[in-house]
């Protein structure tokens, strides 16, 4: 079908998008206005008073620790390919934060079975980008990979089928095909929780061709990407969150490895502060790390890009990141995260403790 064909179809699609993340975006405003009060008040602090509704990736701070000509080559690994729930790192790199912090950043894209994690945690690559619950599965095997920054207090990974299925709650989840990495824990724990009755997985390997020539199929995805990229297509579709449905990892987190901060805690910190600063400048200014973003990758489309931005307020700025700086994390939420991932059988019990995967010190 072509897309004059289907323009009526997909504006409603598109409209439909725009008013969920139109409901939920009151909160989120506040938030923003709240880190945005912080912001203001660092500055005030340290810089004089700050020009109205500048960007504050321009008046960042130099680490104090490090020759502000001296730059350490560093590498960042994605785990997938650049899309908005990178952002914040993105923009933390053209506004020349990490110089400012004594690093020559260089971002590697990921896909499709990157494995971020052992490239990480073994030192190959520097930095990287690991969800929580991979985290927690690679420790169990002896790799020492540490969360420094959970940009997603809210998980934003869903399950979406087209709007016709009757499919309107994970317990409806039967007799069907899910497009997943079965390998993932989010997988293991819908078949631990739900059962999936009668539900043939095939393994997701990066686009939505095989969920759109598929009948009676779902497949897993993030809230703000690939239900905005079936909605520009002309495809009405539902979600079904995880984290509605208690298993919400903190997603899209900054690590390292043990051996990187005990070797190197001023370039982890430089690290970690200009990576909070430029998501915190993403959230409000998201143009220059956009325009970076579609040039690294130019299958993704300019709508599907600055809607998916546009939904990122409400699953960073809440939650204890209300409370606390952004990017945080609690015990609390990272041993529940570990008692379930042991229920399901995504992870064995190490014994080890929980709060050796992940670390705030290096926060602001």
């Amino acid at each position: 079908m072509s897309k004059q064909v289907a323009s009526g179809k997909w504006t409603v699609a598109r409209r439909q998008a725009q008013g969920q993340r139109r409901m939920a975006g009151g909160r989120w405003q506040v938030g923003l206005q709240r880190f945005g009060l912080m912001i203001a008040a660092v500055l005030l602090a340290s810089c004089g008073k700050p020009e109205q509704k500048a960007d504050p990736a321009t008046q960042s701070p130099a680490s104090p620790n490090l020759p502000r000509r001296e730059l350490t080559k560093m590498t960042l690994a994605l785990n997938w390919f650049p899309e908005a729930e990178h952002g914040g790192y993105y923009h933390a790199k053209i506004k020349g934060l990490y110089a400012k912090h004594g690093i020559d950043l260089a971002i590697i894209k990921g896909g499709p079975g990157t494995p971020v994690e052992i490239e990480v945690g073994t030192g190959r690559k520097d930095f990287g980008i690991v969800n929580a619950d991979k985290i927690l599965s690679t420790r169990a095997e002896g790799v020492p990979v540490v969360g420094l920054l959970a940009p997603f207090q809210v998980s934003p990974r869903c399950i979406i089928v087209r709007e016709s299925s009757p499919v309107k709650t994970f317990d409806d989840l039967k007799n069907m095909t899910l497009i997943a990495n079965p390998a993932k824990p989010f997988v293991k724990f819908l078949q631990h929780k739900y059962g999936l009755e009668g539900v043939t997985i095939i393994p997701y390997r990066g686009g939505l061709a095989t969920f759109l020539n598929t009948d009676n199929a779902a497949v897993q995805g993030y809230i703000n990407s690939e239900p905005l990229i079936l909605a520009e297509r002309g495809e009405r579709v539902r979600t079904l969150s995880l984290a509605t449905a208690g298993f919400n990892p903190y997603t899209s987190v900054l690590v390292t490895s043990e051996k990187m901060i005990a070797e190197n805690p001023e370039l982890v910190q430089g690290m970690v502060r200009a990576s909070q600063t430029g998501w915190l400048s993403y959230l409000l200014f998201p143009a220059p790390a956009n325009s970076e973003i579609q040039r690294q990758n130019s299958e993704i489309e300019t709508y599907v890009l600055e809607e998916g931005a546009k939904q990122l307020g409400p699953l960073m700025l809440t939650g204890d990141a209300e409370l606390a700086a952004f990017g945080t994390m609690t015990e609390t939420r990272w041993a529940k995260l570990q008692s379930q991932l042991i229920a399901c059988g995504a992870i064995k019990d190490s014994g080890k403790p929980v709060s050796e995967a992940f670390t705030t010190e290096f926060l602001r």
